[in-house]
């Protein structure tokens, strides 16, 4: 019995099944891709939407914490790349901590916005200033809170307690001013894009001018 072989028109039809099924395949890939990608960025915006609402309340639990040297003053130290302040918020520990927001230079040369914390304890000025010259504070709880950013600034709202009018500062330091800034402004630039954060203080320490006349 002579085998019969596949017609044009049959050869024609498989071919348009085959491309058809690979098109249907190619577009459910793209789609489960597509999707993939924006749950990835909707997740990744949300955690540092997160973070930014998480340095909110950092901020704002800042804690009037007086040290002395000579004389005494609320501790507060801040940079135009680095801030340093005790707070009662913090990730992990129930005891208030030493927070220190720094600016960082990322393996690919960009930059990144990094939160660190450590325990305070009844640590003195000498002992702070220690930890934040020898940077010992990097071997503890560290977050990267925005990462490739092309410059990170801050500058700090507030002025010295024997003044009745205040300035924006990029330094601010509590044994200078003897008090704690109002805000704290961390301006970030990316590509062509620009932004800044404001983060409002919890300072009474206005409250405490005659704290160096009791004590």
């Amino acid at each position: 019995m002579k085998e019969r072989g596949y017609t044009l028109l049959e050869i024609m039809i498989s071919i348009f099944i085959f491309g058809l099924m690979v098109s249907l395949i190619f577009y459910a890939l793209s789609q489960g891709l597509y999707q993939y990608k924006s749950v990835i960025q909707k997740t990744s915006t949300f955690w540092e939407k997160s973070k930014i609402l998480w340095l909110h309340k950092i901020f704002s639990s800042t804690i009037d914490y007086y040290v002395k040297d000579e004389e005494w003053f609320p501790f507060f130290e801040g940079e135009s790349n680095i801030i340093v302040f005790i707070s009662e918020s913090s990730i992990a520990e129930n005891l208030p901590v030493m927070a220190i927001i720094s600016s960082e230079k990322s393996e690919s040369g960009k930059k990144r916005l990094v939160y660190y914390e450590l325990p305070v304890y009844t640590l003195n000025y000498k002992e702070i200033k220690e930890i934040i010259n020898s940077e010992v504070f990097k071997k503890y709880r560290k977050i990267i809170i925005l990462d490739n950013l092309d410059s990170i600034s801050f500058e700090y709202f507030g002025g010295d307690i024997s003044k009745e009018s205040a300035d924006w500062y990029s330094y601010f330091s509590g044994k200078k001013q003897k008090t704690l800034p109002q805000f704290v402004k961390i301006t970030l630039r990316e590509n062509d894009t620009k932004k800044s954060l404001f983060f409002a203080l919890k300072n009474n320490s206005n409250l405490k001018e005659v704290y160096n006349e009791i004590y």
